[in-house]
């Protein structure tokens, strides 16, 4: 289930990343063509946000598969299922 928070009402991690200009949106998400990931609709969104940016000052998104490493600034959503879960080795 997906709610809209208010902004002044986020933890302080998360209003950082609302607010922090260098922003990165790893995918640690299984795409399916017959189940497609409900975070797909969150990432089309964010998408759609960035368009209107310029090139320089949108957000990047990145697979977790990507050979691209993560800048050393800014800061990361990680949008990740059920299915990255590890077992715990406790």
């Amino acid at each position: 289930m997906f709610r809209r928070i208010a902004r002044d009402t986020l933890p302080p991690v998360l209003n950082h990343y609302v607010t922090d200009p260098r922003r990165t949106v790893l995918l640690a998400f299984a795409e399916q063509s017959h189940n497609p990931s409900p975070l797909r609709d969150v990432v089309a969104r964010i998408e759609a946000q960035e368009r209107e940016k310029p090139e320089g000052e949108r957000t990047a998104i990145v697979p977790l598969t990507s050979e691209r490493l993560l800048p050393p600034e800014g800061s990361v959503l990680l949008l990740g299922g059920p299915e990255q879960r590890a077992p715990s080795k406790l």
